[in-house]
């Protein structure tokens, strides 16, 4: 019963993360992306 019940839950999650959390995903991967590569670039002209 806790099985399927989480099983139920989980599968709810993944299809809300396909929804919401891929695009908040990707956004927030490319900033930390462009934040790291401006530091990067930062640490090299000093």
């Amino acid at each position: 019963m806790r099985y399927q019940l989480l099983c139920g839950f989980d599968r709810t999650v993944t299809n809300h993360f396909d929804v919401i959390g891929v695009p908040l995903f990707l956004s927030t991967a490319s900033r930390s992306l462009r934040l790291s590569f401006t530091y990067l670039s930062i640490d090299r002209h000093l």
